[in-house]
């Protein structure tokens, strides 16, 4: 089964929409970049590049941080031991060890620490 058949539409569209922002912001950051790329020609960026420049990797900052937490917010994870369905806190879940589908967390019914599978949000109707 695709794990995004599981994922809920509003993550599902909150990923898709901060991704289209990031895409967007990345390519304008480029652009500026670019544009005020003489700078390392000997010539000083004007006040109203360097602001633009700044700002631009601001958004770009802001977009990655809400894309992490949307990423975080439709993330769960199975027990491999007992099956529990496990929602880590957001620090446990970033730093924690992990690979590309599976992320090693405390279990609050096992009390255990074990490798838990990743699946995308299930909606909580739909057992």
């Amino acid at each position: 089964m695709n794990n995004m058949e599981n994922l809920n539409k509003p993550a599902r569209k909150m990923i898709i929409v901060i991704l289209f922002i990031q895409l967007v912001i990345s390519t304008a950051f480029f652009i500026v970049a670019a544009v005020v790329s003489d700078a390392a020609y000997g010539k000083t960026m004007t006040g109203d590049a360097l602001i633009v420049f700044v700002a631009l990797i601001t958004l770009l900052l802001i977009s990655i941080v809400l894309f992490v937490l949307g990423i975080w917010k439709a993330s769960v994870y199975v027990c491999k031991d007992c099956g529990e369905v496990v929602h880590p806190r957001f620090w446990n879940w970033f730093f924690g060890m992990h690979f590309l589908k599976s992320r090693r967390l405390f279990c609050p019914k096992c009390n255990k620490q074990c490798w838990c599978k990743h699946i995308w949000w299930v909606d909580e109707n739909v057992k």
